[in-house]
């Protein structure tokens, strides 16, 4: 009996790893942060897109409970809902970030062939190391050199994943000192940049939502 293609069955290691991407803040940041609505959201912010890439292989039906266990981590004991609220003023518009960087990397993972785990892992690796340059590079440039230009920094945090999310959930990253005195731009004009509101996230979240399926049925004929 003719044995088929090993790739037709791939092995749920990446999806496991998807999973454990999501739970890993509430056994680790939710315990141990200070703050941990801050922290477990930028580790979501992080590892969002790469999620959605691990989450596509084999075109595993369960991906869809990735962002749901999103959801369920916001609700473990630890969570401080008046905190958040105060913090966060737009919870929704954030985890409608969150949901596009997943549905990107989800994209990304099948044009690239969702069939093949190591493709999915590979285009996994290459989102972590982006997420983490684009959300590292405006802080970090002045932590360790220089501070960039004005006009560079503005750039910068305007694609930092990071800052995006917090912004669109209403978090005031132009007024927080721990981001932008590192920075060297504690007083950046304001005409350089303004804060994301939720209209680019839902607008992010329905075109990504549209490239996701359109991709899956590209990919599935």
């Amino acid at each position: 009996m003719r044995t088929p293609p090993s790739h037709k069955y791939p092995s749920r290691c990446p999806q496991w790893m998807a999973l454990g991407l999501v739970w890993l803040p509430c056994l680790v940041l939710g315990w141990l942060s200070s703050a941990p609505a801050l922290s477990v959201l930028f580790w979501w912010a992080l590892c969002a897109a790469p999620t959605g890439a691990l989450a596509a292989c084999g075109h595993w039906r369960g991906a869809v409970l990735v962002p749901m266990l999103w959801g369920l981590v916001a609700g473990v004991p630890w969570a401080d809902f008046a905190q958040q609220s105060a913090v966060f003023p737009r919870p929704w518009a954030g985890a409608a970030a969150l949901l596009a960087l997943y549905l990107v990397g989800f994209s990304l993972a099948n044009l690239c062939g969702a069939m093949r785990p190591r493709r999915c892992l590979a285009v996994a690796a290459a989102l972590w190391v982006v997420a983490g340059l684009l959300c590292a590079l405006p802080s970090g440039a002045g932590l360790l050199a220089r501070p960039f230009p004005a006009e560079a920094l503005a750039v910068l945090f305007d694609i930092s994943p990071q800052v995006w999310v917090f912004e669109v959930a209403g978090f005031d990253w132009l007024r927080h000192p721990a981001v932008y005195e590192p920075a060297g731009a504690a007083d950046l004009d304001p005409t350089l940049r303004t804060a994301w509101g939720f209209q680019g996230a839902l607008a992010a979240l329905a075109a990504s939502l549209i490239l996701a399926l359109v991709t899956r049925r590209v990919i599935r004929k």
